[in-house]
């Protein structure tokens, strides 16, 4: 019988405050035998926040080709090795990807540590479910994080964009209205031919004639509609599941290119709807 290999630990860590964090994701990052971590100084806080005391490596873009190398022959000694990045799960945005890729390739047995999930960095009175679940509330107006990433792509907008973000009362989704104004007369039929043909080829776009929440939550879907006021004045409406589209489907879609298999695998399937 053949030495047995390592596991490698995907686990997610905190995004903001440092006790948004699994009990089983403690329990890995103290039982594995290396973490190896975008950042050890960043990774360091959290460590010693728990008493951690596993010995730590780096692990990121500019060393990926000596870190490999090196880690797949760590698991393949049997030793099991926790990945963390400096906040969330590893993956989206970092090389976590082409460690897990060679992984996958060695045969080495890869376990996901999920992390908690809410409404903001920290807990607060405000985004409390118990709060939320019984109100309608803005906040943020025209302050949101996310602004940035909107101007990045969208610079036309700087100075034109009104965004009010709301809290509304359920459980899981992102419902946004967009009113816009365009430069030349156009007309309902026009809008929507436009819309399906700009996604006719991407998979989980759906062009409805109404939007509901329900009909996005627990999917992989991404539902717009579009109302019209006049030749000019047009609403655009849209939602998802932010914990589906907007997070782990957006994260298996990323996963199924990188392998070369259809962006839809394994995202077809509408799992059991709940608000």
């Amino acid at each position: 019988m053949g030495a047995l290999l390592g596991k490698l630990f995907i686990v997610s860590t905190p995004i903001g405050n440092l006790r948004d964090i699994t009990y089983r994701a403690i329990e890995v990052l103290n039982n594995v035998q290396l973490i190896a971590a975008e950042d050890t100084r960043h990774s360091k806080k959290l460590l010693c926040h728990y008493n951690i005391s596993t010995p730590m490596i780096s692990y990121f873009e500019h060393n990926r080709f000596k870190r490999i190398p090196k880690i797949i022959e760590r698991l393949n000694q049997g030793g099991d090795i926790a990945l963390i990045t400096d906040a969330g799960t590893p993956g989206i945005s970092d090389p976590a990807y082409k460690l897990i890729r060679e992984s996958i390739i060695n045969n080495i047995s890869i376990t996901a540590i999920t992390g908690s999930s809410g409404g903001g960095k920290a807990p607060t009175s405000k985004n409390h479910h118990s709060v939320r679940s019984k109100d309608v509330f803005s906040y943020n107006v025209n302050q949101h994080r996310h602004l940035a990433e909107i101007y990045q792509s969208f610079p036309s907008l700087t100075d034109n964009l009104s965004f009010v973000p709301l809290s509304g009362p359920y459980t899981r989704g992102i419902y946004v209205t967009a009113h816009i104004q365009s430069k030349e007369n156009i007309d309902l039929d026009e809008l929507n031919e436009l819309l399906k043909n700009k996604y006719s080829n991407i998979p989980f776009v759906r062009i409805q004639s109404q939007n509901k929440l329900s009909n996005v939550v627990g999917s992989n879907y991404c539902d717009i509609s579009i109302s019209v006021k006049d030749n000019q004045n047009f609403v655009v409406e849209t939602c998802i599941d932010n914990l589906i589209k907007g997070a782990s489907g957006n994260a298996v879609e990323c996963m199924n290119l990188m392998f070369s298999e259809d962006q839809s695998l394994g995202l077809k399937e509408m799992l059991p709807l709940y608000l």
